[in-house]
C-alpha cells in the first residue's frame, strides 16, 4: 500500500485532534543494516560477486487509547541506500481495536500476525519491509485460556471482485487464510499447550493458466507444547497438512520440532534441537500425485533454518529438510551479548523437483551475532555466517558440483526505537 503524501498529512491532523482527549504516543523504530554479501540466499562461485550493500527501514508509529478503544497507524519507508523511488513506501499496519469488556475484544486492519514460536504465522523482522495482514480478529482471554480468531483476504481487484481477480501477488500465493489459535496455561504458567487450526486458499492453476473462479484450500493442524521451570526449557510441536494444492494434489505432510534449553547461569545458556518438514519423492519411477511437502506458510524461516537463508523456503526444492542444532548464548561484559548456533542441514527425500537423485546431506552452517546495547532503546548488531557445501547442497543451489565457493555474510545493523511524544 503506498503512501501519499495527503494521506500522511491526514494521519498526524487527527492524531493531534484526537490526543488531547485520549491516551496518546508517537514512537519511532528505524533499522540500518550494512552488509557484505557473499552467497547469502545462495552458494558462490567464481563467477559471482560480492555485493556490499546499506538498507534502511523507517517507522513512525501513532498509538492511541480510550477506554475501550485503542488504535495504531504505523508508516513505513523501506529502502536500500541509494533507492530514489518510493515503491517501498507503505502503511505498515492500520487497525483498530475495540474491548467489549475484559475477556473479549476485536481488533480490525492491518496488522502482523504472530503466534507461539512464530513456526507458522510471524513478523518477518529480518526482511526489510517485515509482513503484515489485512485481519478481522477475534480474541478471547479468561484467566488461563486464551482464543483468537481470524480471517484474512490478500487481493489485488475490485472489491466487487476480490475472488475473480487474478491475484497478483505472486502465482502461488494465498489468496484468503482463516485461523483458530486456542492456548491454555497450566501449573502455574510453568506449562503452557497452544493448538493452532490454519485454512489458507490458492486460486486454482492448470496448465499454467490460473483459474480465479475457483480456490482450492491446504489445512493445517497440530499443537505446541512448552515447559519452562528454573533453568530448563523443552518445546516440542506438530503440524500436519491436508487438502488441495493450487495445482489439484493431494496434500499429506508433516513438520516436527524439538527443543531443549539449559540455563547453567544467568549469563550462559546452551540449547539444541531438532527440525523437520516432509517432503515429496520426485523418483521418475514414483506415479504418485500427492503433495507431501510441508509449506511453513507465514513462518519465520531466518529464525529457524540458519541466517544465509539457504532454506527460507524449504517448499522451493520440494524434498523437505532436516535441521540439527546447538546454540549457545549469554552475555559479556560491556553489555555485550553474543549467540552462537551450529546447523547441520540434510533432505528428507533423496530426489528433487526435476527428478534428480541426491544424497540427503546438505551440509553446515555456523551463525555468530554479538550485540551491544548503546542504550535503553538504541542497539548495535554484528552478525557473520558461512556454510560448508556438500555436493548435493550445489544441486540443489543450481552451481553445478565442486564449482561454489566458501560463502562469507557479513553485517552491522543499528536498531533505534525512542519515543518522541506521550501524553
Amino acid at each position: 500500500m503506498k503512501l501519499d503524501k495527503k494521506i500522511l498529512f491526514s494521519f498526524v491532523l487527527i492524531f493531534i485532534t484526537i490526543q488531547m482527549y485520549a491516551q496518546f504516543s508517537v514512537d519511532l523504530d528505524m533499522r540500518s543494516r550494512a552488509g557484505y554479501w557473499n552467497g547469502y540466499k545462495t552458494l558462490p562461485t567464481s563467477e559471482t560477486n560480492a555485493a556490499t550493500l546499506i538498507s534502511q527501514r523507517s517507522r513512525i508509529n501513532f498509538n492511541y487509547t480510550n477506554d475501550n478503544l485503542s488504535a495504531r497507524v504505523s508508516l513505513q519507508d523501506a529502502r536500500v541506500w541509494g533507492q530514489n523511488n518510493n515503491d517501498f513506501n507503505s502503511i505498515h499496519e492500520a487497525w483498530i481495536n475495540y474491548n467489549f469488556n475484559k475477556s473479549l475484544s476485536v481488533k480490525i486492519g492491518r496488522q502482523t500476525l504472530s503466534y507461539d514460536n512464530k513456526r507458522l504465522l510471524a513478523k518477518s523482522n529480518w526482511n526489510l519491509t517485515d509482513i503484515s495482514h489485512d485481519v478481522a480478529l477475534v480474541m478471547y482471554k479468561k484467566n488461563d485460556f486464551q482464543a483468537h480468531l481470524g480471517y484474512a483476504v490478500y487481493n489485488n481487484g475490485a472489491p466487487a471482485s476480490k475472488f475473480l481477480e487474478v491475484y497478483q501477488g505472486g502465482k502461488y500465493d494465498t489468496k484468503e487464510l482463516a485461523f483458530l489459535w486456542l492456548k491454555h496455561s497450566f501449573l502455574e504458567k510453568k506449562l503452557n499447550v497452544s493448538f493452532m487450526s490454519i485454512v489458507d486458499g490458492t486460486q486454482q492453476i492448470e496448465n499454467e493458466i490460473t483459474n480465479p473462479e475457483q480456490v482450492n484450500y491446504r489445512y493445517t493442524v497440530g499443537p505446541y507444547i512448552k515447559y519452562q521451570q528454573d533453568k530448563i526449557m523443552l518445546s516440542v510441536q506438530y503440524y500436519h497438512q491436508a487438502g488441495t494444492t493450487a495445482f489439484d494434489n493431494d496434500i499429506s505432510a508433516n513438520l516436527f520440532g524439538a527443543v531443549a534449553k539449559y540455563s547453567f547461569s544467568k549469563t550462559f545458556n546452551l540449547s539444541t534441537g531438532y527440525d523437520f518438514l516432509s517432503g515429496t519423492d520426485y523418483d521418475a519411477n514414483n506415479t504418485s500425485t500427492e503433495n507431501n511437502t510441508f509449506c511453513k506458510l507465514f513462518g519465520s524461516g531466518h529464525g529457524f533454518f540458519g541466517y544465509l537463508d539457504y532454506f527460507g523456503t524449504p517448499s522451493a526444492h520440494g524434498a523437505g529438510l532436516s535441521d540439527i542444532f546447538i546454540r549457545a548464548q549469554g552475555k559479556l561484559p560491556y553489555k555485550l551479548s553474543y549467540q552462537l548456533t551450529y546447523h547441520n542441514f540434510s533432505l528428507d527425500q533423496e530426489y528433487l523437483k526435476l527428478g534428480e537423485k541426491v544424497d540427503k546431506g546438505l551440509g553446515s552452517e555456523i551463525d555468530l551475532t554479538i550485540s551491544h546495547k548503546l542504550a535503553d532503546n538504541a542497539t548495535i548488531m554484528v552478525g557473520y555466517s558461512t556454510f560448508f557445501a556438500t555436493e548435493s547442497m550445489e544441486i540443489l543451489k543450481n552451481v553445478g558440483a565442486d564449482n561454489s565457493e566458501m560463502p562469507s555474510f557479513l553485517y552491522l545493523q543499528l536498531n533505534f526505537t525512542p519515543n518522541i511524544f506521550k501524553q
